[in-house]
């Protein structure tokens, strides 16, 4: 009796497991169907075989799996059906994705969630993806909290027109870049009312230049498109209190904005590296311990860096080919390096105020003397190494 018990109950047991499989698998096919026959009218009998990539007239799907879990997904049309995916039909797959990827998709707004629903995937990719709405969340409304990178790729027909930093403020990275430089680029705005939250990554491309009030970010990415920006826009550049590192682009030559060096902003990293204009002396942002000049034969002011003071908090100087041909600013006590990349030929000797810099033999690249002028240094040395670089060591 008892052993007839304890066999049916094992029994039971290894049909449960079986039916639970099979529902798990049965439901990612379930909802895979759901998406081909809405995109491509027709249905498909399995999706985890080695990365399968299966072409349905215009529509394709490839897939990854960890044994029967689907992970990776990616969907692509070859041209608009006039068929778009809602939130309900990606969000029906048992487990969320760990990649999502959509080519030439139609999508309406909150299509990946909103901030208290499950999210789809924790990366989504989106190229050439056109947004019904003109935006990927509803006004007010926030990417779910599980979702931590979105990548957009414009290549001129998405219709990305409104972009709020609420909206991408529970991801880790944000990523977006439009290769139609004809095409409208999407209005940033922010209607964030406190910093609680933190993003690791932005990289974003800009027609205007919305306020960073309570963007904290520890890496910001920007390329400004044009140069018709106002007073107004160009003032949100001093807003960035919580962003600790900038790299700032432009796509057509600029005056190095002043508001960058605002006494508000926290940036202690700052890379300039597309062609700026410089007709004074600027301010540079005043927490700042590492300058990474790159901004072309006209970023420079009588030759000169185009800086007027260095702040006390400065450690390393990375400078490119800027059009300077003397280095006479006082620099900080703080500092531990500089690395200067320029034409060899043009620079025998530098003088700095605190150093006379050493001489080299410009054919094999070698130190011929190293000089210090100022005892307030005494653990400082210039070298030149290495073809054409000079690097200050402590």
């Amino acid at each position: 009796m008892k052993s007839n018990f304890l066999f049916n109950f094992f029994l039971l047991l290894f049909f449960i497991n079986i039916l639970k499989f099979g529902i798990v698998k049965s439901s990612n096919l379930i909802c895979l169907n759901s998406i081909s026959t809405k995109l491509a009218g027709s249905t498909i009998s399995d999706y985890c075989t080695n990365e399968l990539t299966v072409n349905l007239y215009s529509f394709s799907y490839s897939t990854v799996c960890n044994g029967t879990t689907l992970t990776q997904l990616t969907l692509s049309t070859i041209l608009y059906n006039n068929k778009s995916l809602s939130y309900t039909e990606l969000n029906c797959f048992e487990t969320t994705l760990e990649s999502l990827i959509l080519n030439s998709i139609l999508i309406h707004e909150d299509s990946f969630g909103v901030e208290n629903q499950p999210a789809i995937a924790d990366t989504i990719t989106l190229s050439n993806v056109t947004f019904i709405d003109g935006r990927f969340t509803s006004l007010g409304n926030s990417l779910p909290f599980n979702t931590s990178t979105l990548n957009i790729f414009n290549l001129g027909t998405s219709n990305l027109l409104f972009i709020d930093f609420l909206a991408i403020k529970n991801l880790k990275t944000y990523y977006t870049i439009n290769f139609n430089s004809l095409e409208p680029y999407p209005t940033y705005t922010n209607s964030l009312t406190s910093p609680d939250f933190k993003m690791e990554k932005i990289t974003m491309a800009l027609s205007n230049i919305p306020s960073f009030l309570n963007v904290v970010v520890d890496y910001l990415e920007l390329l400004l498109v044009g140069t018709s920006f106002s007073s107004s826009q160009l003032s949100n550049l001093g807003t960035m209190t919580h962003v600790s590192a900038l790299a700032f682009k432009s796509n057509s030559a600029i005056e190095y904005p002043t508001e960058l060096g605002s006494a508000n902003n926290s940036i202690t990293t700052l890379t300039l590296t597309t062609p700026l204009l410089a007709y004074a002396n600027y301010a540079l942002p005043p927490n700042l311990a590492l300058l990474y000049v790159s901004a072309g034969s006209n970023f420079n002011f009588n030759k000169r860096l185009p800086f007027s003071v260095f702040p006390s908090s400065l450690k390393s100087i990375f400078i490119g080919a800027i059009g300077i041909d003397s280095f006479s600013q006082v620099l900080p006590q703080t500092i531990e390096a500089i690395i200067k990349n320029i034409n060899c030929r043009k620079f025998q000797s530098i003088q700095i105020e605190q150093f006379q810099i050493i001489l080299w033999d410009q054919e094999i690249y070698q130190v011929l003397s190293i000089t210090q002028t100022n005892s307030t240094y005494p653990n400082r040395m210039w070298i030149y190494w290495n073809n054409s670089r000079i690097i200050l060591f402590i």
